[in-house]
């Protein structure tokens, strides 16, 4: 199945939000699944990953990205990562990261 995980923060940024979407990743491939994250953070940390990590990635590429994708993982609301998923009417999950 290919998975596109929607994070508004990733690595090199530090935090809960950051770490649950690597962790995710990381399992979701580890069971099989071709995984693609999709992240607002433009810094690139230089780590080698098992999945594909796209960094501030344009409306044209997220439209591209989620009509591929079998099911999205939005983590926190954002609009415009899963905006277009959304449109496209792929199966969403949105895992919301505050009280």
């Amino acid at each position: 199945m290919r998975i596109l995980m929607t994070t508004p923060y990733f690595s090199p940024s530090l935090g809960g939000m950051e770490t649950v979407a690597e962790c995710l990743a990381n399992e979701f491939v580890a069971l099989g699944h071709e995984v693609l994250v999709a992240t607002s953070t433009a810094e690139d940390d230089g780590v080698q990953r098992q999945f594909t990590v796209l960094r501030a990635p344009s409306l044209l590429t997220l439209i591209k990205e989620s009509l591929r994708a079998d099911a999205v993982l939005q983590s926190q609301v954002s609009l415009r990562l899963g905006l277009p998923s959304l449109f496209l009417r792929r199966p969403t999950v949105i895992a919301h990261h505050m009280w």
